[in-house]
C-alpha cells in the first residue's frame, strides 16, 4: 500500500540551511514516527540540487550516514528510489513530489519545472530518467503527484521558456499554460507543472488511470487565514524566512 504525508508549517521548518544536520535528522525521525504504524529500517534523502539525477537505496555506498536510521545520498540528485520496508523524503516549498510504485519498489521525485525541462534539452528530464533506468515496468506501475504548487500561483514568466509572451511558447507547454490568479505573481503566464508531470508519465506509458493527483496548492492553501505550508513563492515575494515542508513516502 502506498502512504504519504506532507508537514504543515506549525510542524516547523524543515529546511537544513535553517537547521543541522543532526536537528533535521532528528525532526525528520520524529515526523515519521507520528504517523507510520509499521516498522521501517531507514529513510533515505537525496540531495536535492534541481538535477535530474536518481538515486537509488539498493546501493548502500551512495549515501553517507546522518544518524542511526537516516541516510543522505552522498551526490546531488532529485529522486531516489527505495524498497518496501523503507521511506524516502525530501522537503519541499512549491515543487512538486511525484511518486511511481509498483508492490515493491517506489521512487520519490521532487519536480519543479527545471527538473522537467532541462536547460540542456540533451539531458532527459527527470520523469523520463527514472524510466531510462528499467527499474519499473510503467504498465505496472500507479503514480501520485502532489504537495506543491498549483497553476492558479505559479506565475512562470521568469522562466525563458515561458516569458511574457504567450505567442512564443513551445507547442510542448502550450497545452499547459494558463494564468496565475491567485498570490504575488497573479496575471502572470502560469504553468501547471502537475498537467506537465502527468504527461511526461503517460508518454512513458503509464496508465492514465493509475495516476492520481493531489491538487492542494501550497501557496494558497490556508488553515483559519494563516499559510498552512511554507511557499517559496509567498516567501520570495514578501520578504519572509524560505522555510521548508517535508514530505514522507513508503509502501507497506
Amino acid at each position: 500500500m502506498f502512504n504519504h504525508f506532507l508537514t504543515t508549517k506549525d510542524l516547523g521548518n524543515f529546511d537544513t540551511r535553517s537547521i543541522s544536520l543532526d536537528n533535521f535528522s532528528i525532526k525528520l525521525s520524529e515526523a515519521l514516527d507520528n504517523q507510520i504504524d509499521s516498522d521501517y529500517s531507514s529513510i533515505f534523502v537525496p540531495s536535492l540540487n534541481h538535477t535530474t539525477n536518481i538515486v537509488d537505496s539498493s546501493y548502500p555506498d551512495s549515501f553517507n550516514w546522518l544518524s542511526a536510521s537516516v541516510f543522505k545520498s552522498s551526490e546531488l540528485a532529485d529522486g531516489i528510489v527505495i524498497s518496501k520496508g523503507e521511506v524516502a523524503g525530501i522537503t519541499l516549498a512549491d515543487c512538486l513530489a511525484v511518486c511511481v510504485y509498483d508492490e515493491n519498489r517506489l521512487s520519490l521525485l521532487h519536480v519543479n519545472f527545471r527538473t522537467l525541462i532541462p536547460k540542456d534539452p540533451s539531458i532527459s528530464n527527470i520523469i523520463d530518467s527514472l524510466f531510462e533506468k528499467e527499474i519499473f515496468n510503467p504498465q505496472n506501475v500507479s503514480a501520485w503527484i502532489g504537495a506543491g504548487i498549483g497553476s492558479c500561483c505559479f506565475g512562470a514568466e521568469h522562466y525563458a521558456e515561458i516569458g511574457n509572451d504567450i505567442n512564443t511558447i513551445s507547442s510542448e507547454l502550450t497545452p499547459h499554460i494558463s494564468m496565475a490568479t491567485e498570490g504575488p505573481r497573479k496575471g502572470q503566464i502560469s504553468i501547471d507543472l502537475r498537467s506537465l508531470a502527468d504527461f511526461f508519465l503517460r508518454k512513458n506509458e503509464v496508465r492514465s488511470s493509475k495516476i492520481k493527483i493531489d491538487d492542494e496548492c501550497t501557496s494558497c492553501a490556508k488553515i483559519q487565514n494563516q499559510q498552512k505550508y511554507w511557499s517559496h513563492t509567498i516567501a520570495k515575494s514578501n520578504g519572509l524566512l524560505d522555510g521548508r515542508n517535508l514530505f514522507l513516502t513508503w509502501l507497506t
